[in-house]
């Protein structure tokens, strides 16, 4: 589940599949709309039954 800006929560996934864009220090997903949130604001309201992993499936290199 996820805890929104209202208070309520919100399920993110029925199956524990659940993919975002980090990006940055920021997270991007349909619960933190287009200008994303602070990773570790993310992860605290976050709520999850078993241990959160991450997989990086792609990086870009950094346009200066």
């Amino acid at each position: 589940m996820f805890k929104l800006a209202n208070g309520k929560e919100a399920s993110i996934s029925h199956t524990g599949y659940h993919v975002l864009v980090r990006m940055q220090g920021r997270a991007y997903d349909a619960y933190t709309g287009a200008s994303g949130m602070p990773w570790a604001e993310y992860l605290s309201r976050l709520g999850t039954h078993s241990a959160v992993t991450e997989k990086v499936v792609e990086t870009a290199a950094r346009v200066p």
